[in-house]
């Protein structure tokens, strides 16, 4: 594993930003017709693709498998949606969430360990 170089990182961690970013913003948008809702999540998506390919490639090459690969997804995506959610959004995580989530941190030091 190679984490000297964390472009993959920061690449992935942009698309789950832009992934958060659309979830929490979508649905609050409740006064734009449906069509334009789609198509505003047509564009987050191909942003988040274009974010997240050439990061698995990256890490990948790097030496990571691909169930680290996913893992790492998996935390970043939780970690960026409770910052998003409680800095753009008010949302608060209740204690079982915030032990859910360590259970999740958990499971990802086992897929690390190997």
């Amino acid at each position: 594993m190679n984490w000297t170089t964390p472009v993959w990182l920061v690449l992935l961690a942009g698309a789950n930003v832009t992934l958060n970013l659309g979830w929490f913003g979508l649905s609050r948008a409740s006064a734009r017709p449906l069509w334009q809702t789609l198509a505003l999540a047509c564009v987050l998506a191909l942003v988040e693709y274009a974010l997240a390919l050439p990061a698995i490639r990256l890490g990948a090459r790097g030496g990571f498998t691909l169930p680290q690969l996913k893992t790492v997804q998996l935390c970043l995506s939780l970690g960026t949606f409770v910052l998003v959610g409680w800095w753009l959004f008010g949302v608060r995580l209740g204690g079982g969430q915030v032990a859910g989530f360590g259970l999740v941190a958990l499971g990802a030091a086992l897929v690390f360990r190997g």
